[in-house]
């Protein structure tokens, strides 16, 4: 007899469900949590899920193992209580704004992530334990609240409050690749004209998540009800809602998303009363492409997710993420902390990400933490412009994980690499823009690319005119008889106040679904 059992326990502020089949011992579920926590801290990764090991005495008590029944999970809340419950596809910004809002409003909530954690393009990539000064916001850099009075204030004002977002302040403007002038966006906030009459950008308060831009994920995950699954991939749903059976509960299917484990098991959870979907892969054929099978979106039928969705051109994107020199007396890489390129085929965009609040170091090496013999260095995220990425996923196809994908992200990595050292060269002809005298390039000790497949949705406005259509409402995707309703940046605008606007409108849809009432911050 195979049971299932689920654990709940604290780890970085996200409340994480580790489920794995049992054989024959059920009494083994409630060894389990005892066992854990008599040992020293140490966490890691099994079948594809964060598990612990090792649990020290300042994490809170593992909860009981509930027994699940064969096919899945308990269909009741994990805590015991009697909840909706609801399966959110995607730990991105969208995703985690609408499990927050939800579990706020009285629901449980079990988000599946493909990613080892959540944050989706709000990631963050570190150096590990080896070199711990290290730390790239290598997707999203920022984001702004252009509408005082919009929906995403409240929720900017939110994250800011709970204290995982902070204004970075900084040196910001537009580089001109071709010759290496640098000009600095205008203090008006209607934008102004330079001494050549050519157009100055506005000024503008930029967020970031701190210590990095993962932070909001995490904050969101955090919440009370709110479960995180991380290296799941959903391959399909089963049941819903029918005519004759209004409240039937979803089945969402998922199995490992880590590439050595190809042939993991597939989980069943079972008991959901309403779905998110809030990753648009769910309606790709890229599953049929690389794994064989069906797009997951196929088992809501749920003809407006799945066409909207489908409807959301994306483009691709490469970020190279630098570690550069920084010893006393060297002149910066460049002096601004953020610019926007122009003339370059490759790179579309620079910043230091050191220099963002509350970074490892305030972006320097910290030379008394015990690494006095490291030189001190400094971190830098450089993304590519649209075209050049296109083109060069277009000239080779790779999947993850593989030894073309890892050979394909060299290349990059060595392109991209050169075309800033090169940018950084012309701005440093231009006399009245260099703080130092010395013409030297600092030393680049490290570099590396990551490929963003879908990174910016293109086509918002089709898919607002399908959710018009439909009548779902502004931000979102819905299919209230199906109880599913889709969203993302797609629906709204390909940014992060985009992506939490739809999840926030996707909350309130479900709830509606549902029949709870709006919570006061919805």
């Amino acid at each position: 007899m195979h049971y299932h059992c689920t654990f709940k326990y604290y780890y970085e502020g996200i409340n994480i469900i580790y489920t794995r089949a049992l054989i024959a011992r059920p009494s083994l579920i409630l060894e389990l949590p005892s066992r854990a926590m008599r040992a020293s801290t140490r966490l890691f990764r099994v079948d594809g899920l964060v598990a612990l090991s090792r649990a020290t005495r300042s994490f809170p008590k593992l909860a009981r193992g509930t027994v699940m029944s064969a096919s899945g999970s308990d269909p009741n809340s994990v805590s015991g209580a009697r909840r909706a419950r609801v399966a959110v596809v995607g730990g991105g910004i969208a995703g985690l704004t609408a499990a927050s809002h939800l579990a706020r409003a009285g629901c449980d909530v079990v988000v599946y992530e493909t990613g080892r954690g959540p944050g989706g393009r709000t990631s963050t990539r570190r150096g590990g334990p080896e070199r711990p000064e290290w730390q790239w916001d290598h997707g999203a850099q920022y984001f702004s609240c252009k509408e005082p009075d919009g929906p995403f204030r409240p929720i900017l004002e939110e994250w800011i409050a709970a204290g995982c977002v902070a204004e970075w302040t900084g040196v910001f403007g537009v580089l001109d690749a071709t010759s290496g002038v640098f000009t600095l966006e205008s203090s008006d906030a209607a934008g102004s004209k330079d001494g050549r009459g050519s157009s100055l950008a506005p000024m503008k308060k930029r967020f970031v998540g701190t210590p990095g831009m993962n932070a909001v994920c995490k904050s969101l995950a955090s919440a009370k009800n709110v479960h995180v699954l991380t290296s799941r991939r959903v391959v399909g749903f089963e049941g819903g809602p029918t005519d004759t059976s209004p409240t039937a509960k979803w089945t969402v299917l998922h199995r490992s998303s880590d590439s050595s484990r190809a042939g993991d098991a597939l989980t069943r959870d079972v008991g959901y009363a309403a779905i998110v979907a809030a990753d648009k892969q769910l309606a790709s054929d890229r599953s049929r492409r690389v794994y064989g099978e069906p797009p997951p979106a196929e088992g809501l039928r749920a003809d407006t997710v799945r066409d909207g969705m489908r409807a959301a051109g994306q483009t691709p994107s490469f970020a190279l993420m630098l570690a550069v020199r920084a010893d006393e007396g060297d002149a910066p890489l460049f002096n601004f902390d953020g610019a926007v390129v122009e003339g370059d085929d490759v790179i579309g965009w620079i910043a230091c990400d050191g220099g963002k609040p509350g970074r490892p170091g305030g972006g320097d090496f910290n030379v008394s933490s015990g690494y006095k013999d490291r030189p001190r260095t400094r971190c830098w995220v450089v993304q590519s412009t649209a075209a050049y990425a296109a083109e060069r996923i277009k000239a080779k196809m790779t999947v993850p994980g593989t030894s073309p994908h890892a050979a394909l992200l060299e290349e990059v990595a060595e392109e991209m690499t050169a075309a800033t050292v090169a940018a950084a060269r012309r701005a440093r002809n231009v006399p009245a823009q260099t703080r130092s005298e010395s013409p030297i390039i600092p030393e680049v000790v490290y570099a590396a690319a990551h490929r963003w497949g879908a990174a910016f949705p293109i086509d918002s406005a089709v898919v607002a005119e399908i959710a018009e259509s439909s009548g779902s409402r502004p931000g979102c995707l819905e299919e209230p008889e199906r109880r599913v309703v889709g969203c993302g940046d797609f629906c709204v605008s390909p940014k992060v106040d985009g992506a939490a606007i739809s999840g926030a409108a996707a909350a309130a849809a479900t709830l509606a679904f549902l029949g709870i009432g709006l919570g006061a911050s919805l």
